[in-house]
């Protein structure tokens, strides 16, 4: 299992090796760590050759995109900005198009045909029981619910060529939403007092601009 490993990190042109376990546990096998991240894989994957290295090309291009990296940082922003419904929504247009650009890796240096390469999907989805842990982990079946989705892109030739800019703006989009939400709320508070007159008199607003707003009312 280790030389397979280090044939798939050598197609990818990883320079170091891939600290790699392997569980008895019928999980999905994900990528887990900040700093050096390590494969996680279930035993049953083990039998079939052509499905490990679907399996390991795909997982092992999120190590070779730093896809760990970014993975933390959209889960700062989330734990930050986690009442902001648009982080949520660019997080999973994020992590769509992540596992798309790990497919289209995995079937471009292991010689797949997407419809091949989508039925090894299918098979570690099916063989899946127990679900990845850790949050922060990089698993290949861990959105099955989308799977379909997934694969009709996959199948979809025009679709790669769209894929690439549409995860940098993605990206972008969930860093300008970081900035927007870390502005001070002193810079969205009104410019000076509300003075509110309710004596039953009216008062007008001064004519200084500069001076603070005046909300009328009357009893």
């Amino acid at each position: 299992i280790v030389a397979r490993v280090d044939a798939a990190a050598a197609r990818l042109g990883l320079s170091f090796a891939v600290d790699v376990r392997i569980t008895e546990e019928k999980l999905s096998p994900f990528v887990a760590g900040p700093f050096a991240p390590s494969l996680v894989l279930p035993r049953w994957l083990c039998s079939d050759e052509r499905r490990l290295d679907a399996v390991l090309l795909h997982e092992l291009t999120h190590i070779a995109r730093r896809d760990h990296w970014a993975l933390y940082f959209e889960r700062i922003v989330a734990a930050l900005f986690f009442f902001w419904p648009p982080v949520h929504w660019v997080r999973l247009r994020l992590g769509e198009a992540r596992e798309l650009a790990c497919d289209e890796r995995a079937i471009q240096c292991g010689g797949f045909s997407a419809a091949d390469y989508g039925r090894h999907l299918l098979d570690v989805v099916a063989m899946t029981q127990v679900r990845a842990g850790a949050g922060s982990a990089l698993a290949i079946g861990r959105a099955s619910r989308r799977l379909e989705r997934r694969i009709d892109r996959l199948l979809d030739e025009t679709w790669s060529r769209r894929r690439v800019w549409r995860e940098g703006i993605a990206l972008g989009l969930l860093v300008l939403l970081a900035l927007v939400g870390l502005r001070p709320a002193r810079e969205l508070a009104p410019a000076g007092p509300i003075i509110t007159a309710c004596d039953g008199s009216a008062m007008s607003r001064p004519k200084n601009d500069d001076a603070a707003p005046v909300l009328e009312c009357s009893l």
